[in-house]
C-alpha cells in the first residue's frame, strides 16, 4: 500500500474501535518515511507508526485517545516498581536491532494467539513493526538466556516510544508489560533520552486506562485540530503547526479535571 501513496498527502481511513468495543473509529495516514524527521513532534499530535506510515484518530465528536508520555527522571519508583523489580530480578535487558528470527517471531505469535486469537499474517505484522530506521526491539531474557520477552521501540532523539510488547504466556506472573515501563524508561534515560511514550491514554477503557498508573505522566493537549499550515515543501505542509503542549499530571483525576475543562471550552 505505502508504494503506491504520495508523499504529503494523508488518506482517510474507518476501522472498528480498538479501544471502545461497539463504537467505529475513524482516522487519517500518511508515508512514514518522509515524516520520520519530524516523528517525535508528531507525537504530541496523535500520530503513531504501524509499519512503513504514520497513522491517527480523528474521530467526530470524540477525543478520548490522548497522547500520553512519561519522564523517566520523574518517574515514582513506589511498592509496584520494587515489587517487580524484585520479581524479575533474574531477567537481563538489552535493546537490540530489529531482525527476523525464529526465537523471536515464536514468542511474538504464541502471544498474539493467546491473547487474540488467529495465526494469519503473523509474518507480516512482524514485519511492519520493524520496518522504521528507527526501530529497535528490546529483549528480556532469563538467567538460562531464553527469550521471555521482548519490546518493540522507536528510538527518537530524545526518547523511546513504544510501539508493540509481546511476552512468553508461560511468564505471565511476572507482570512484564508493566515491568517493561520501568526497566524500559530506565534504558532511555541510560542513553540520555528522558521521554518514554506509551501511546495514548483513553480513559476509563479497560486496555488503555492503566498507563494513567505510572506518577508523574504527560499528556498533550490543545494545539491544532483539522487545519493544515502553508508551507513551501509537502512534508510540512502534511501537518500541522501548532503542536499541543506536554502537560505535566500527579494522577489520573487530577488530568480529567484538566480533560472536561478543555471540553467545555
Amino acid at each position: 500500500m505505502a508504494s503506491i501513496m504520495k508523499t504529503g498527502e494523508r488518506y482517510p481511513f474507518s476501522e472498528p474501535c480498538p479501544y471502545r468495543p461497539g463504537n467505529r473509529s475513524s482516522g487519517e495516514f500518511v508515508i512514514g518515511a518522509a515524516h520520520y524527521s519530524r516523528y517525535e513532534e508528531l507525537l504530541a499530535s496523535g500520530w503513531r507508526r504501524s509499519g512503513p506510515v504514520l497513522y491517527r484518530y480523528r474521530c467526530e465528536g470524540c477525543a478520548a485517545c490522548v497522547p500520553i508520555r512519561l519522564r523517566a527522571d520523574r518517574l515514582a519508583l513506589g511498592k509496584r516498581a520494587r515489587r517487580l523489580e524484585r520479581l524479575n530480578a533474574d531477567l537481563s535487558l538489552a535493546l537490540v536491532p530489529p531482525a527476523f528470527s525464529d526465537e523471536r517471531f515464536n514468542l511474538y505469535s504464541a502471544y498474539v494467539r493467546g491473547r487474540h486469537g488467529g495465526q494469519d499474517g503473523l509474518e507480516e505484522s512482524f514485519g511492519a513493526l520493524i520496518a522504521a530506521p528507527m526501530a529497535v526491539l528490546s529483549e528480556y531474557r532469563d538467567a538460562g538466556g531464553k527469550l521471555l520477552a521482548l519490546g518493540f521501540i522507536d528510538a527518537l532523539p530524545k526518547g523511546l516510544s513504544s510501539v508493540y510488547f509481546a511476552f512468553d504466556p508461560a511468564a505471565s506472573g511476572r507482570s512484564l508489560g508493566t515491568h517493561s515501563v520501568y526497566a524500559e524508561s530506565a534504558a532511555g534515560l541510560a542513553l540520555g533520552k528522558p521521554y518514554y511514550y506509551i501511546g495514548f491514554w483513553v480513559p476509563d477503557a479497560p486496555s488503555m486506562d492503566y498507563k494513567a498508573g505510572f506518577h508523574p505522566f504527560e499528556l498533550a493537549l490543545g494545539g491544532e485540530k483539522l487545519g493544515q499550515c502553508a508551507a513551501e515543501n509537502a512534508e510540512a505542509a502534511s501537518f500541522p503547526a501548532a503542536t499541543p503542549a506536554w502537560r505535566e499530571f500527579a494522577n489520573k483525576e487530577e488530568a480529567k479535571l484538566a480533560l472536561s475543562e478543555l471540553a467545555r471550552r
